[in-house]
């Protein structure tokens, strides 16, 4: 599951630049499709100026928040794999993420085992 990350461009959107630095550790292993952004405003140039199979997008954000960014990201012809972070998770926040398309949603801190756990669920909806 984790090779969806090592081999498809992938951006990784959080102010926090620990988050950004873990998840390019996490996955890099020297490939050049780790892409990440601080602001969603930043991301969304990114994505309109390029494709992407997978974003991760943490909720809460300067400017336009997580779910908002989804929400102009799925007006897009191309539909990557959409996974919400946070540590702010409510069912609120549940509700309005899956509305707005997004396939799963992933709580803080961040581990490889609740992504890969993440990944499974969303190939499997999609199988």
């Amino acid at each position: 599951m984790l090779n969806l990350i090592r081999d498809n461009k992938t951006l990784v959107i959080d102010d926090d630049r620990f988050v950004r630095d873990s998840m390019k550790a996490m996955f890099n292993n020297g490939s050049k499709n780790m892409y990440s952004a601080v602001t969603a405003e930043e991301a969304l140039q990114m994505v309109n100026e390029n494709g992407y199979f997978l974003i991760f997008c943490d909720y809460k954000l300067p400017g336009m928040n997580g779910i908002e960014f989804f929400a102009r990201v799925q007006e897009l012809d191309d539909k990557p794999i959409l996974i919400l972070i946070t540590g702010n998770w409510t069912q609120r926040i549940e509700h309005r993420a899956f509305s707005v398309g997004v396939d799963a949603i992933i709580e803080k801190p961040l581990s490889v085992s609740k992504i890969e756990s993440a990944l499974e669920g969303i190939m499997r909806k999609r199988e």
